[in-house]
């Protein structure tokens, strides 16, 4: 038998352009031929910038988004075609934890009637006294206590609205979990017990995760393979339209630090300016964000003469011009030119 619980084949899911007008229809390609398989007892990470799909790659996995074309096995049997009825059964295996916990609860329902919903849906439950007793253990897994049961989503933190989340995800005893950027909206060390506790649920509990994430050292701590998401953007030329779609490159966990580097060349120009755009909190880490500039143009013209990647140090100077000399954009690049670091204006 095989050990493979979920494989995707060549999923594509577009969206249609409004206002595109008569002739050829346009689409925005969300996701657009993934193909991967997660085995039992895995956690499958997909990593990427924010906007290339991964989102959409999830909740289409779990059919909470029409699917293009591909197809979406389970247990080796294909789910794509499965209409509301049928995915009931399917939705006992696969659940999901959404990235906004202020979101993805009802503000009008008690934590316990949150919890004992999908145990209501499924009929996994003898009696009253049963459903209240599956409710609590519940609670007492993701860290929380009887009292909050009658309390409602408002009265909760974020890490502790996750935990509720995660506790609905546990209901039906699935066997894959889709954690949709489940710690992204949350402070570090809540981030820190999050991941702990899914940890110990995975171990405790036998659970295959799929992973989405953005951020590299969140990914690192708990997944085990990953896919590596990349926007690749195309233009229409007469439309002057940007499409986005993603591609996933399976890697194993030892190839992180050539990850970061791929994904630092990629978006190093938008980092620049993003950090340019950002105001400093203090006069004390105004001036001590920006390094030396003489160190910086020294280093930046070795770089560039070894052949080595060198917008890193242009970036820095071109922020210490904007904010410590009072130069424009435009003037900043001018002497980056002009000191022989960027050659054309096409370096920005």
């Amino acid at each position: 038998m095989s050990d493979t619980l979920l494989r995707v084949e060549d999923l594509k899911i577009y969206y249609p352009v409004a206002g595109s007008g008569f002739g050829k229809k346009e689409f925005v390609k969300a996701v657009d031929g993934v193909t991967f398989e997660v085995k039992k007892g895995e956690v499958f990470g997909i990593v990427g910038e924010s906007g290339c799909g991964k989102s959409t790659l999830g909740r289409g996995v779990c059919k909470l988004e029409n699917l293009t074309s591909g197809h979406v096995y389970l247990d080796g049997e294909d789910i794509t075609e499965y209409n509301d009825r049928r995915m009931r059964s399917v939705r006992k295996k696969v659940q999901m934890v959404f990235q906004d916990p202020y979101m993805s609860l009802n503000p009008r329902m008690s934590v316990f009637d949150i919890i004992a919903e999908p145990l209501l849906a499924h009929h996994l439950y003898q009696d009253k006294a049963d459903l209240e007793k599956k409710v609590l253990d519940l609670l007492h897994r993701v860290g929380l206590d009887d009292y909050h049961a009658n309390r409602y989503p408002h009265e909760f933190s974020g890490g502790q609205r996750q935990r509720i989340g995660i506790a609905r995800a546990l209901a039906v005893e699935p066997s894959l979990i889709i954690a949709d950027e489940p710690v992204s909206a949350l402070d570090v060390s809540i981030q820190a017990q999050v991941l702990n506790l899914l940890n110990e649920l995975k171990h405790d509990l036998d659970l295959t995760y799929i992973f989405v994430a953005h951020d590299l050292s969140v990914v690192e701590y708990i997944v085990t393979v990953s896919a590596l998401c990349i926007s690749v953007i195309s233009w229409k030329s007469e439309k002057k339209r940007k499409f986005t779609a993603i591609r996933c490159i399976r890697i194993r966990r030892h190839c992180f630090p050539q990850f970061r580097f791929r994904i630092r060349r990629q978006k190093e120009k938008e980092f620049c300016w993003r950090e340019v755009s950002r105001p400093p909190t203090s006069r004390r880490q105004a001036a001590n964000s920006i390094p030396d500039v003489q160190n910086v143009w020294n280093a930046a013209k070795h770089r560039r003469r070894s052949g080595m990647k060198w917008m890193t140090d242009i970036m820095y100077i071109v922020i210490f011009m904007i904010k410590k000399e009072g130069n424009s954009r435009n003037e900043a690049f001018y002497q980056c030119r002009h000191r022989g670091l960027c050659r054309s204006g096409t370096d920005r």
